[in-house]
């Protein structure tokens, strides 16, 4: 994935001795992520890993952007995302008509309609192959996962309490 392509070139063409790794919302979850897959041969100059706010499950992550309360989020990541599809649209090497965007409602959509072209994965499978959650207890440097109570797009039941405890 590209968050350990960045890290691998980082670790290749750089010659720093300790490395902290930094994420936040989805981003935390990448972070995370690495370190997961990571977990048995990671490189000895990442030290440390601090998150706020991941995402680490993925799917219940998604499913709160179809509450009500969270409209404004979710036309604020679809239009990152939109944003993001348009400036690479050369690479995608397929035709995306600028009215398709506005008819996108949700992440799924997105997804379904730009993505699975590509992967030919089922959105909830991809969401669940690419959430750390559930492999915390393979994490081997100190890491500190900083969440709010109340964030509206982390569920309460997929805070990792227990795993982090049993880290």
């Amino acid at each position: 994935n590209d968050y350990a392509r960045v890290i691998e070139t980082i670790l290749a063409n750089y010659d720093y001795q300790e490395i902290f790794l930094i994420g936040y919302s989805t981003g935390g979850n990448l972070t995370v992520k690495y370190v997961v897959d990571k977990s048995e041969d990671i490189n000895p100059r990442i030290k440390k890993v601090f998150v706020t706010s991941p995402a680490l499950h993925l799917v219940s992550t998604m499913e709160q952007f179809n509450l009500p309360m969270n409209h404004l989020y979710l036309r604020g990541f679809l239009s990152f995302m939109f944003k993001r599809l348009w400036i690479g649209r050369k690479a995608y090497q397929r035709e995306i008509k600028f009215s398709d965007l506005f008819a996108i409602k949700s992440p799924e959509q997105f997804y379904d309609k730009f993505c699975y072209p590509w992967t030919k994965i089922k959105f909830v499978d991809y969401l669940t192959e690419h959430s750390a959650c559930g492999h915390l207890s393979r994490v081997k440097v100190p890491m500190v996962i900083v969440d709010s109570i109340d964030d509206p797009f982390l569920d309460p039941r997929f805070y990792p309490y227990l795993q982090a405890m049993e880290n």
